[in-house]
């Protein structure tokens, strides 16, 4: 079964080959009575034999300022983990460094956890699977610095009533990021929670599916103001079988900022919304399909169609329809691009403009580049700078103003 020699195939032999660290390749299938602490470099090949565990509480593997990598180099590449009775790795210390390639890591709950007290821990999940039966979460990101790199391999909630995925920092200089651009996440609660100083960045063929009924695909909850997490989703499917595919309760203390510029935000249940958030979450749409009305959110840069399924598609503006500019993103009224435009932003003008209302600047301070294009009023002031406002204008061009007794600015 095995494609490797000489290796490892009974409990005496493994425990010593983690106690001297390096290259461990099975030959047969592990049964382990205790739990083991890995403090140095390990590669862990199980090629298609299975680590099994009785132990009834605590993990079985803990990870200790070091690095564990898990491969499979068998065909089928069914070599596991199982701790059906208890929780399987924890990742602690300074610098440890996890990577799943190949092989299930399974356990009752808390499969594989970042602890709260570890500092710069990487892991990278670029294939295999990560299971829990029930609990509270599958995979626990905690921490000061944690970073998790998703772009295959699966995470698994079973039968939990929270969620597949945690996400929460401890400290606002040093919080937790996960990248997922690929894999999939599969839930019976909520797909990711996001809580204290986290990022959450989703892209590629990133997959996030919940099928539980209290909680959506991402649930946003951090605590207040101060522990502000950022969600920005460019790409991927994010989607609830019975929610909302991304929610945020009534409570104020519910904050994030969150940015989607692509990717299908979607709910199978008829009656909800992809997006259902508090006012503390502060979101803006400038690409996606979406599931339900978002046009709240949607960026004024953008314009949004409906599909055959009654989905809503959001699409930025291009160039030669729009009238201003503020880096990438693309106005059809300049008024808009003032609008959206926030300090030490520069707007930059594409064509000649004849406004019929008068631009107004407030609670802001930003550049205006004319591109050799002119600007004309309708019947007030053509540019009204607000007091505590700012205006730069540079560019060769025209503010000009038609109207006897108004003023250019």
């Amino acid at each position: 079964q095995s494609p490797v020699g000489d290796g490892v195939n009974t409990a005496q032999e493994f425990i010593a080959a983690i106690e001297q660290g390096g290259e461990i390749q099975l030959t047969g299938n592990i049964d382990l009575a205790e739990a083991l602490v890995i403090d140095s470099s390990v590669n862990l090949g199980l090629n298609g034999y299975t680590i099994s565990s009785g132990i009834s509480s605590g993990y079985l593997f803990t990870l200790d300022s070091s690095a564990l990598t898990i491969t499979d180099r068998s065909e089928q590449k069914e070599g596991a983990i199982s701790v059906p009775n208890a929780k399987a790795i924890e990742i602690k210390g300074t610098g440890s460094v996890f990577t799943l390639e190949a092989g299930t890591i399974s356990a009752k709950q808390d499969t594989v956890e970042v602890a709260s007290f570890a500092s710069d821990t990487v892991c990278h999940i670029t294939g295999g699977k990560i299971t829990a039966k029930g609990g509270n979460k599958a995979f626990g990101a905690y921490g000061y610095g944690t970073v998790v790199n998703m772009s295959g391999g699966e995470i698994e909630m079973q039968n939990g009533t929270n969620q597949c995925f945690y996400l929460s920092g401890m400290s606002a200089d040093s919080g937790v990021t996960l990248n997922m651009t690929g894999g999939k996440m599969t839930s019976s609660a909520a797909g990711v929670y996001i809580s204290n100083y986290a990022t959450l960045n989703i892209s590629g063929e990133a997959y996030i599916e919940s099928t539980g009924s209290q909680y959506g695909a991402l649930y946003i909850g951090a605590y207040n103001q101060s522990h502000l997490s950022d969600i920005n989703i460019s790409g991927g499917t994010i989607k609830s079988a019975r929610n909302y595919a991304i929610y945020a309760g009534p409570n104020s203390s519910n904050y994030c900022d969150v940015e989607i510029t692509g990717g299908q935000i979607l709910s199978d249940n008829s009656s909800k919304t992809a997006i259902k958030i508090n006012s503390k979450v502060d979101l803006t749409i400038t690409a996606g399909t979406f599931t339900g009305d978002v046009s709240s959110y949607i960026s004024k840069s953008s314009t949004f169609t409906t599909d055959a399924t009654g989905n809503m598609v959001v699409n930025p503006n291009t160039e030669s329809d729009s009238y201003a500019a503020i880096g990438d993103r693309y106005y059809k009224a300049l008024a808009d691009a003032i609008e959206e435009a926030e300090t030490g932003d520069t707007i930059l003008l594409l064509k000649d403009i004849a406004e019929r209302d008068p631009l107004v600047i407030e609670g802001k301070t930003i550049t205006l580049n004319l591109n050799s294009c002119k600007i004309t009023n309708g019947s007030d002031h053509t540019i009204t700078v607000k007091s505590g406002a700012g205006l730069t204008i540079n560019g060769t061009g025209t503010v000009d103003n038609v109207t006897h007794q108004k003023a250019a600015i």
